[in-house]
């Protein structure tokens, strides 16, 4: 199960320290004008943490950088951020803070909604939803609209349920699926990736492995074999030759195997060549699923073109 910290304190020392614990250790809290009052309750999980906290005063805030991307919704209360520009967060905004952040901003009684997605999660997530394109890395972003940033934060607080609920916690299914959910949405809903693709990466993949498939066609060939002769993953070779030949790795290699068996069989001397032997060459050890292959790409039976 998750760790869950509930800390409540009036002490600055004390309320800098468990901040820090959680936000990483540039982070600076500034002199508290009125009386402090500091709560915080956080569930941490791999790969996240998910919490609210609210600070009774107001003060400066910076950070040079955090240790995760951190998406906040301020409850009440006001955030102001220093920079280029000041922008005042409104009652009810997201925001978030990339690891490259750096904060410098005014508080006054603040309470906030916070979740923590390690950068490692959330590159792994562009990765796999988008082989070719490429991350970006803003310095701080607004979801991409007020209903999307509602949607994220419907799935989250669906997870946090996850986190504190021991039958669903215990259960892999549910918290996997949960936790793609989330992470998939994190990706959308922030613009954590660039809108066009890099094209030209997917298309030498694909080039390349089908040179690779072409040089090796009459010896074993399997997936993982085939992406590690180009250096990539598996996953990532799927994805190429859906995205830019509408099929798989593995039917592409069929489909050639079957035009080359087409070859032999129309070449070959019927008194002494069979279906079975020429379909065997190319890697087809069953002569009923070699026909039906065969009639399915070129609409005729292999023993009509072996004795044409």
């Amino acid at each position: 199960m998750p760790t869950h910290v509930l800390i409540e304190t009036h002490d600055h020392a004390e309320m800098t320290e468990t901040m820090r614990s959680v936000y990483g250790s540039g982070l600076r809290m500034g002199r508290a004008r009125g009386d402090l009052a500091f709560h915080q309750e956080v569930f941490l999980d791999d790969g996240i943490t998910m919490g609210n906290m609210s600070i009774g005063a107001e003060m400066g805030v910076g950070q040079e950088g955090f240790a995760d991307w951190a998406i906040a919704r301020l409850r009440a209360g006001k955030y102001t951020f220093h920079g280029r520009d000041e922008l005042d967060i409104a009652r009810g905004q997201t925001f978030l803070m990339p690891p490259v952040i750096k904060l410098r901003a005014h508080i006054d009684t603040p309470r906030l909604d916070v979740v923590q997605i390690s950068p490692t999660e959330i590159l792994r997530t562009i990765l796999d939803l988008y082989p070719f394109a490429r991350a970006s890395s803003p310095a701080a972003v607004t979801p991409v609209s007020r209903e999307a940033a509602a949607a994220w934060w419907a799935t989250a607080e669906a997870y946090a349920q996850v986190l504190q609920t021991p039958e669903l916690y215990e259960n892999d299914l549910v918290r996997r699926t949960g936790w793609q959910h989330l992470l998939g949405l994190s990706v959308q809903v922030f613009g954590l990736v660039r809108e066009r693709p890099d094209h030209s990466s997917g298309e030498r993949i694909v080039r390349r492995a089908e040179a690779y498939i072409e040089d090796n066609l009459d010896q074993p060939l399997t997936l993982p074999a085939v992406a590690a002769a180009v250096a990539v993953s598996p996953r990532t070779l799927q994805a190429a030759f859906r995205e830019y030949r509408d099929t798989t790795p593995m039917n592409h290699i069929r489909r050639a195997r079957l035009h080359a068996a087409q070859r032999d069989l129309r070449n070959a001397d019927p008194e002494v060549a069979t279906v079975a032997r020429i379909a065997a060459r190319w890697g087809f050890q069953h002569p009923s699923r070699f026909a039906a292959y065969y009639r399915a790409e070129f609409a005729t039976d292999p023993g009509a073109d072996l004795n044409r």
